[in-house]
């Protein structure tokens, strides 16, 4: 059996060159996923954060156009409030209100429209809510 050492050297060494690239191939698409998947959950963390200024200012313009006591405040105002709970920090909105006569129903339709924007780090986030009530009985 005869050997050849000089045709079979070195062969190990391009094997080892080989996993670790292909290693680091593979180090290098995880670190990517992983990444873009952090910033697409702080989008959706922002995204729902300024979701819940926007339906938060609604509610408020909405206790303010139609008060406990009954009757109906005036609508051209525009409602801005201001957030103090922890999960709305750095959380703005700003509703307005528009009314629609509808003779067919005898009835007035509000039509408020919400824009609640959050900021996170040098991102902002911004939801818009459109929201109808009418005064009517029925």
């Amino acid at each position: 059996m005869l050997t050849y050492p000089k045709h079979q050297a070195g062969s190990a060494l391009v094997v080892a060159i080989f996993v670790i690239v292909v290693m680091a191939l593979i180090a290098a698409a995880l670190y990517s996923l992983f990444g873009s998947a952090s910033s697409a959950t702080v989008a959706n963390v922002g995204g729902a954060r300024a979701n819940f200024a926007a339906k938060s200012a609604t509610q408020e313009a909405l206790l303010k156009l139609f008060p406990v006591g009954g009757g109906v405040a005036d609508c051209s105002v525009t409602t801005i409030p201001a957030f103090d709970s922890e999960g709305l920090r750095n959380c703005s909105a700003e509703v307005t209100c528009a009314e629609i006569i509808v003779t067919e129903l005898s009835a007035t339709l509000y039509r408020l429209e919400a824009e609640g924007s959050c900021e996170l780090g040098t991102e902002t986030y911004t939801r818009r809510i459109l929201t109808e009530a009418t005064d009517a009985n029925d």
